[in-house]
């Protein structure tokens, strides 16, 4: 592991503090959190298997070891923040990621063989970027 000041590591890394007086993240921090995670786990993780078959009462309770939600699941500060389980109905909700996007991020059926941390946060970070629409309405209403 390699020391840097905090000073240094703000242009670096999003940094959430351990207590957040009560206020909850925004999505968009859950997601660069999560994201973070991932780049740093070294090794393998393991996708959900056939997603895209499963009833929508199978795929809520649905879970996995070593997947990138039991990663999430795992940290203090999303925990905290309300993250209370590894099951892809929770993960989902939690993210705020449709059917759809979380079957583009955790499905094996997306991976050819080897599903990393690194490419994992990359598609999590392309999946959850608004949309043409979004940014267009966000710009005409002058909030973008």
């Amino acid at each position: 592991m390699k020391y840097e000041h905090v000073d240094k590591l703000g242009s670096k890394a999003v940094i959430f503090p351990w207590e957040t007086g009560g206020k909850k993240l925004s999505r968009r921090q859950r997601i660069e959190r999560w994201a973070t995670l991932l780049e740093q786990h070294e090794g393998r993780l393991v996708p959900f298997v056939g997603t895209e078959y499963l009833s929508y009462e199978a795929r809520r309770t649905l879970r996995v070891d070593n997947s990138p939600l039991a990663l999430a699941a795992g940290d203090p500060i999303l925990h905290n923040d309300g993250l209370t389980s590894d099951t892809l109905g929770e993960g989902t909700a939690y993210f705020g990621l449709s059917e759809r996007k979380a079957h583009r991020l955790l499905c094996d059926c997306h991976y050819s063989g080897t599903m990393t941390g690194q490419k994992v946060a990359s598609r999590l970070r392309a999946v959850t970027q608004p949309g043409l629409g979004e940014r267009f309405w966000a710009w005409a209403t002058g909030r973008g």
